[in-house]
């Protein structure tokens, strides 16, 4: 379905938004930098709401490597990946997902991401947890693979998109910093790592459990935003 230039744009984070990754630990991370440097023991840090180019960097500042290799362990990111996301059951659409993307699509608005993923890990996990890919407006994606701090990525949507209404909906508080800095309203929902109280104190137009009765409550905020 064809969505004017003007229609109001929603950016989906994806892991814990949009999907359930059973692959959320540093495996492909660690397996892209021992191709580009093996036999360095890696430091484990903490991902969540993070982009791909920032967790790549801090391994790599961690491991006291040449922050110049990040450019070559993102490449081998996407081709590792594919091994981890193959296995049966490794990525599972959260509930009530196609069914709110169908009926905001359906209504007129544009399904884009803002992930931290690069576009073609975000394409990997979607289509391999069985997604429609035809329900995301790819042209309205902004991608982590090269950006260590997600307020480029919201700050950039947000220049793309000026004078066009937007949501950024995400499952991290990291999601709503970035929204914030961009002065992008910010819907969390509580479907990944971080419960409602994660979210107190937030500027958060909704906070949803999940995408079911979600779904509604979003279509009844857009007429709100900016």
């Amino acid at each position: 379905m064809m969505t004017s230039s003007s229609a109001p744009v929603l950016l989906w984070d994806i892991d814990g938004t949009l999907l359930y990754n059973d692959v959320r630990g540093l495996g492909p991370y660690l397996d892209a930098i021992a191709r580009v440097a093996p036999g360095v023991p890696v430091t484990e840090i903490v991902t969540h709401g993070k982009t791909d180019w920032q967790v790549i960097c801090e391994l790599l500042e961690a491991a006291k490597l040449d922050i110049g290799l990040a450019e070559a362990v993102s490449e081998q990111l996407d081709e590792v990946s594919r091994s981890y996301l193959d296995p049966e059951g490794a990525l599972k659409l959260l509930p009530f997902v196609p069914e709110a993307l169908g009926a905001f699509q359906s209504a007129g608005l544009r399904n884009g991401l803002l992930t931290g993923n690069s576009i073609g890990r975000s394409r990997m996990k979607l289509e391999g947890a069985g997604l429609d890919a035809g329900l995301i407006d790819w042209d309205a994606g902004f991608f982590g693979s090269r950006t260590r701090v997600r307020s480029d990525l919201s700050h950039a949507a947000r220049a793309r998109f000026e004078g066009v209404p937007m949501l950024l909906i995400g499952d991290t508080p990291l999601d709503g910093h970035a929204a914030q800095k961009a002065g992008i309203p910010f819907v969390a929902v509580c479907t990944g790592v971080y419960d409602a109280s994660a979210f107190e104190g937030e500027n958060c137009l909704l906070v949803l459990e999940n995408l079911g009765d979600g779904r509604d409550r979003i279509l009844e905020v857009l007429p709100q935003i900016e």
